[in-house]
């Protein structure tokens, strides 16, 4: 799978436990107790999310391919069996992907094939299944 930036998840919180310290006003003598209080990370946004969809493909075929350059600034990334959309891929419009899989899916309700290409960018930030007519070949020109 991709290896994805954590803060897109996470809209930029973090898991990050506070300290304080806290005295008993009873007693000046006993040493001060330090308590934990952990904050609560939001889960992912439900709405990119859809059962429906994820269950209107069937897997036919996954296979490892060469790494091919792509760029595309139509269409969106998707988990595997196109369950969770990651992002728009308008809103990274100078990036140039790159290709190390592709899927074969049929589609249920039409009754045809779609492939899919997994993508990574050259950091490894970003990533996702995309459909291959969204992609256009060769290095993206406004980089």
């Amino acid at each position: 799978m991709s290896q994805l930036n954590n803060s897109y998840y996470l809209d930029g919180a973090t898991s990050t436990p506070t300290t304080s310290t806290t005295t008993d006003s009873s007693s000046s003598t006993k040493a001060s107790q330090p308590t934990t209080t952990l904050v609560k990370v939001p889960a992912p946004s439900t709405s990119s999310y859809s059962a429906s969809r994820s269950n209107s493909v069937k897997l036919v075929w996954r296979a490892s391919m060469k790494k091919h350059a792509y760029h595309t600034t139509a269409g969106a990334r998707y988990s595997k069996h196109l369950g969770i959309r990651y992002d728009y891929n308008k809103n990274l419009p100078n990036v140039t992907w790159y290709t190390n899989q592709h899927e074969k899916l049929y589609r249920k309700s039409k009754g045809d094939y779609i492939i899919y290409y997994h993508v990574n960018t050259a950091d490894g930030k970003h990533g996702g299944w995309i459909w291959r007519g969204y992609l256009k070949a060769g290095v993206n020109p406004a980089k």
